[in-house]
């Protein structure tokens, strides 16, 4: 007999939406969407952040590296941190992350505060892809029947809309205004999250299960003497097992012949 193992939070195998509504469909791919848009956006921001925060060029640089280099760092952790808490909250948690990033990049004063929030937005940001095509797309290809057209081409054209998008917000707006868009578009997604079906997210793993120890039956019958004894093949004092009952049936055999050969001692 062993201890049962402890249970695990995981989604049915094969459970999948065919068809995603409008709300999932948007929760799922804002995520990525912004954070591929933010990855190639800034390349045309450079020059009026630096004008503006009086930064030098290679300074303001660091705005787009230091994003890639944390998106690229925090894929690392996304698999750990989706089995040990779950793909859709930590999917929620990134998707508010990235927005609180966001509206702290708008409001930077200065270009140390830009690059160090630019850094948090690409960590937060990492996990937004993988987590929502693990979701949209499910364990085999018939998951991609919950994707529209339209919002799947939206989705890969993210990276090349970046130039264009953030040139058209600059003009408009100024520099600040790349991040602002996010703000609301981010929390309309993580308002959005909750309505995701759980069926779509594998769950978290349960904890580890507790040590396996095999419990030891009682033993039935007298502690010393009697059939005990011819049952377990011990005796006190001498081993236990094969043993032991090799020694009791020698033993046997000893005070027979003894027995024996008394009897015939006495025949006339």
């Amino acid at each position: 007999m062993t201890a049962p193992a402890g249970p695990t939070e995981l989604a049915p195998p094969g459970a999948s939406v065919s068809k995603a509504g409008p709300l999932v469909q948007y929760a799922l791919l804002a995520g990525p969407l912004l954070s591929m848009l933010d990855s190639s956006i800034m390349n045309v921001a450079v020059e009026p952040i630096s004008r503006e925060l009086g930064a030098s060029l290679t300074v303001v640089q660091w705005t787009v590296s230091g994003y890639l280099l944390a998106l690229g760092a925090g894929l690392a952790g996304t698999a750990l941190l989706a089995r040990r808490f779950g793909t859709l909250p930590v999917y929620r948690a990134s998707v508010i992350a990235f927005t609180a990033a966001s509206a702290l990049c708008a409001l930077a004063p200065g270009a140390g505060v830009l690059v160090g929030a630019r850094v948090v937005q690409g960590l937060v940001a990492a996990p937004l892809v993988p987590l929502a095509m693990s979701m949209l797309l499910g364990r085999d290809s018939r998951g991609a029947r919950a994707i529209s057209p339209a919002a799947g081409i939206m989705l890969f054209l993210g990276p090349a809309l970046g130039p264009t998008v953030g040139g058209a917000l600059i003009g408009a707006v100024g520099w600040r205004g790349i991040f602002l868009i996010n703000v609301p578009l981010g929390a309309l997604a993580a308002v959005a999250v909750r309505y995701v079906p759980a069926a779509m997210a594998p769950g978290r793993h349960g904890a580890r299960a507790p040590a396996r120890r095999p419990l030891r039956p009682a033993r039935a019958g007298p502690a010393r003497g009697g059939p005990d004894r011819l049952a377990t093949g011990r005796q006190p004092g001498r081993l236990g097992g094969l043993d032991g009952a090799r020694q009791l049936g020698a033993a046997n055999r000893r005070r027979g012949a003894d027995g024996l050969l008394r009897r015939l001692g006495r025949t006339p």
